[in-house]
């Protein structure tokens, strides 16, 4: 299934090299990982990924369809669970679906293009866009459902993974927000291992001894950094767990705006 998966996204890499060599002269040895031309590229697919991210379908969603902002509402968060509980399941999937789709975009193309190390700092920036957009006085979700986007696309066995620690810490504790602090935090490790289990690692000499390392250090920075993010995002999530104020998590379609802005902890 790897070897399947890499030789795929190997041969669209390929096409589109080919129509850059043919549009703009750009050769494959201009992309190499070690020439100027491919950092710059990476830099300006970040930049537009950000922007890309910035796009908040919840906020999209709730203003275009409904006429308000879903800021307003439950805990303010601009995100799947929020959306699902105001407006109910189909403006929530909806703008989950939207989030998965920009995420899925940037780092896929990313990697068609360049690479798995420039999807990485790609994916990354579009996630930053989703909670920090630009567009929106840069008040926006979480980043669970584009980092799941971004672990599709690069990474699908260790999404398969994560996810089923993702479901099945719901199932245990009824609470979304644990469920995605748990497959963040372990991501890092799945990923690690994964790695480590169908590539090996890499030896390297650091102060005079050697040490095994990720295989990529890009990688292993981006999956910390992301797990970080996350857990951080979930801030208000993990007092108002402390203080048994969590709402637990349920696919009935929905509740209220007013039962909302009576219960924030929505």
């Amino acid at each position: 299934m790897i070897v399947a998966l890499s030789s795929l996204t190997d041969f669209f890499r390929k096409i589109i090299l080919l129509k850059l060599h043919g549009a703009f002269g750009i050769g494959e040895e201009l992309l190499a990982s070690n020439s100027a031309l491919y950092w710059v590229i990476t830099a300006v697919l970040a930049v537009i990924a950000y922007l890309v991210g910035s796009i908040n379908f919840s906020i999209l969603i709730s203003k275009l369809k409904y006429h308000d902002d879903i800021r307003k509402y439950g805990s303010g968060n601009a995100g799947f669970t929020n959306m699902k509980r105001v407006y109910g399941n189909k403006a929530g999937f909806a703008a989950l679906a939207g989030d998965i789709l920009k995420g899925a975009f940037c780092a896929g193309l990313t990697l068609l293009i360049l690479g798995e190390d420039p999807a990485y700092i790609v994916g990354l920036a579009c996630i930053i866009g989703h909670c920090f957009p630009i567009w929106y006085k840069f008040k926006g979700g979480k980043g669970v459902a584009t980092t799941a986007a971004l672990l599709l696309v690069l990474e699908p066995v260790v999404f398969l993974i994560a996810f089923l620690i993702f479901v099945l810490m719901i199932a245990i504790t009824k609470y979304l927000s644990v469920g995605s602090m748990s497959a963040a935090l372990l991501y890092p490790l799945i990923l690690n291992n994964f790695y480590n289990l169908v590539y090996g690692s890499v030896s390297v000499v650091v102060a005079g001894e050697k040490s095994l390392i990720f295989a990529s250090p890009i990688m292993n920075i981006c999956s910390i950094f992301i797990a970080l993010f996350i857990v951080f995002n979930h801030r208000s999530n993990i007092m108002r767990i402390w203080n048994g104020t969590e709402n637990k998590f349920s696919l009935k379609s929905k509740g209220s705006k007013e039962e909302s802005k009576e219960n924030p902890n929505a």
